[in-house]
C-alpha cells in the first residue's frame, strides 16, 4: 500500500514573530489554508496563503482547493495540499481551472504549465491518489501515484525543460534529494521487511536495499545529494532526538548523534542542506493545544548542533499548513 507522504495538521490564524533575516524576502516562508465554522465543527475555505520572508502575503486563488469522491462529488471537509520547495521559491499545486499540476514561480511571478502526462490525473484514479514532492529550488518535480490497486510508475519532471522520466517501479516516493538529481523510494515486501531504493533524474536504479528497522521505524527521512546517504530522526520515549545516517551503497549504519533542539519538540520534515548541514522542521504544542510553534533548525550532521533559523506560531482556525520543503 501507498503511504500519502504529507503532514495534515487540520489546526490552527498566523501570528508572525519578528522577521528572520533571509537573502530573499520573496520566497515563501510558509503557505496556510483557513477553516470556517459550518454547523457543529469546522472546514476548509479561502485561498491557500502564501506568507513571504519579507512579510508579504499572497493568495494562490487559481488553486485548487475541494478534491472530487469516488462518485464525481466535491468533497468540501478535505482540501487538497501544495507543495512549497525548500527555498521558498516554487510551489505546486493543482490549478482550479483544469484540474491540472501546475508549479508557481514565486520570485517570477509567474506560473509553469507541465506536460499532459504529468499534469493530468491519470484515468481510473481520483486527484487525491497524486502526491507531489519538489527539489530545493523546484526544478524538479515527482509526480506520485498514492493508488493501492493500480501500481503506476511515478514521474520525475523537468519543470523547466518539460522532459519527463519514469521511475522504473512502482514503490512509493519518500523524499527527493535537494538538487533533484536522485529519488528515494520505499517499497513494502513479502517478506514484512522494507526495501529502500535511490533513483537517479532519468529514473534509473541506484542503490537499493532491504534497510535495518533503525531507519523503517523512525522518521523523517532525507536523501543526500550523492544518491546514497539517507539521514533518519530517531526520537526517544523521553523526547530526546538523535540522527542516524545509512548508506544504501554499502548497508551500513553511521553512528547516533544526539540532536540539540529542545525535547519537547517533535520532528516534522527533514531536509539535506549541504553535505553536512541538515534542515529540521520541528514543532510543539502551545496555549492547550490550541496553537502549534513551528521551528526550523539548521543541524550539523556531524555533531548535532543546532541553529534556529526560523519560527512561527499556528493558531486555531486554519485548516491546514506547509512548510518549505512540505
Amino acid at each position: 500500500m501507498k503511504r500519502l507522504a504529507i503532514l495534515a495538521i487540520a489546526t490552527a490564524a498566523v501570528v508572525l514573530p519578528p522577521a528572520v533575516a533571509h537573502a530573499d524576502t520573496g520566497t515563501a516562508r510558509y503557505a496556510t489554508l483557513k477553516s470556517c465554522p459550518k454547523e457543529d465543527y469546522r472546514v476548509p475555505c479561502g485561498s491557500w496563503t502564501l506568507t513571504l520572508r519579507g512579510g508579504k502575503q499572497v493568495a494562490l486563488t487559481d488553486a485548487l482547493i475541494f478534491p472530487a469522491g469516488a462518485n464525481g462529488k466535491v468533497v468540501e471537509d478535505m482540501a487538497l495540499p501544495v507543495r512549497v520547495s525548500a527555498d521558498g521559491r516554487r510551489v505546486a499545486y493543482f490549478r482550479k481551472a483544469d484540474r491540472r499540476l501546475v508549479v508557481r514561480d514565486v520570485v517570477a511571478k509567474k506560473v509553469i504549465t507541465l506536460p499532459a502526462e504529468a499534469a493530468r490525473v491519470p484515468k481510473g484514479l481520483h486527484i487525491i491518489d497524486v502526491g507531489t514532492f519538489l527539489s530545493k529550488d523546484g526544478t524538479v518535480l515527482v509526480v506520485d501515484y498514492l493508488d493501492d490497486t493500480v501500481q503506476r510508475p511515478s514521474l520525475i519532471v523537468e519543470v523547466d525543460t518539460g522532459e519527463v522520466h519514469t521511475i522504473k517501479g512502482t514503490a512509493t516516493v519518500e523524499t527527493v534529494s535537494p538538487g533533484g538529481d536522485y529519488v528515494l523510494t520505499t517499497r513494502y515486501t513479502d517478506e514484512n521487511t522494507f526495501e529502500y531504493t535511490s533513483y537517479d533524474k532519468e529514473g534509473n536504479e541506484v542503490n537499493s536495499q532491504i534497510v535495518p528497522q533503525v531507519v523503517t521505524n523512525n522518521g523523517p527521512v532525507a536523501l543526500a545529494d550523492d544518491g546514497s546517504t539517507v539521514a533518519v530522526v530517531v526520537s526517544s520515549n523521553a523526547g530526546a532526538k538523535s540522527l542516524r545516517t545509512y548508506d544504501l551503497a554499502s548497508d551500513t549504519v553511521g553512528p547516533k548523534v544526539t540532536i540539540a533542539i529542545p525535547k519537547q519538540e517533535g520532528a516534522q520534515r527533514l531536509l539535506w542542506d549541504t553535505s553536512d548541514q541538515i534542515v529540521l522542521w520541528s514543532y510543539r504544542d502551545a496555549d492547550n493545544y490550541a496553537a502549534i510553534w513551528t521551528t526550523s533548525w539548521q543541524v550539523n550532521a556531524g555533531t548535532g548542533a543546532a541553529t534556529k533559523t526560523d519560527t512561527f506560531k499556528i493558531k486555531s482556525k486554519i485548516w491546514d499548513y506547509r512548510v518549505p520543503g512540505g
